[in-house]
């Protein structure tokens, strides 16, 4: 069997003999060179199938821990409402993160409209925001259209598509193709003095707090 180029778990699962002793018994044997090239496509076939099983029993892993954390964080959290002043924390550390940093305005950008979205909401629904402070720019790849990406935002965000200024293209993307279901980087705008100068002094009044373990 060896020599036509059996391997070792294909012997040993019709004989029954251990791995081991078959290759103290075989470690030896001068096999013809169809008979290695045989075995070493076999090994190649049976580490491809067993890489797949891999990332199989990975990827169920993966989804079972995410999935049993998404309970737990549904359990500690969804019956627990957020007041003003957790909210408004929310927003000053969003801003940290990704927030644009001026002394007359307010702003984010994000691809994710998830994240621009809620940074909008937040400031309406702590400081009832007056809808015409918004803006909205959009930073696009040079193959995608104005007019539409303009209407997914208008509508991801529930701004007006009057309120999106003039978009700017990336001619580094020239003639590279935009994967499906990018929409590009939207950047929003809320023009508020006060509102900046509070945000700033509540981010810094954060990082203290969270450098000193206050």
């Amino acid at each position: 069997m060896r020599l036509k180029g059996s391997s070792y778990p294909d012997i040993e699962r019709v004989l029954g003999v251990t791995r081991s002793t078959l290759s103290y018994w075989l470690g030896k044997l001068s096999l013809p060179k169809s008979s290695v090239i045989r075995i070493q496509k076999r090994k190649q076939t049976h580490l491809a199938a067993a890489r797949i099983l891999s990332n199989i029993s990975h990827r169920r892993a993966r989804l079972h821990e995410i999935e049993k954390h998404r309970i737990e964080v549904q359990n500690e959290y969804a019956g627990k409402q957020l007041d003003k002043s957790s909210l408004e924390l929310i927003l000053t550390a969003l801003y940290l993160g990704e927030g644009v940093k001026r002394d007359n305005v307010i702003g984010l950008a994000n691809s994710n409209p998830k994240i621009v979205f809620a940074f909008i909401n937040l400031v309406r629904w702590i400081y009832r925001a007056n809808e015409n402070k918004f803006r909205c720019f959009l930073h696009l790849r040079m193959d995608q259209s104005d007019a539409k990406e303009k209407e997914y935002w208008s509508n991801a965000l529930s701004i007006p598509v009057e309120k999106f200024g003039k978009s700017q293209f990336d001619r580094r993307t020239l003639g590279k193709k935009t994967h499906l279901g990018y929409h590009g980087v939207c950047m929003v705008y809320y023009y508020d003095v006060r509102l900046a100068h509070r945000l700033m002094a509540l981010q810094n009044c954060l990082l203290e707090k969270i450098l000193t373990g206050a």
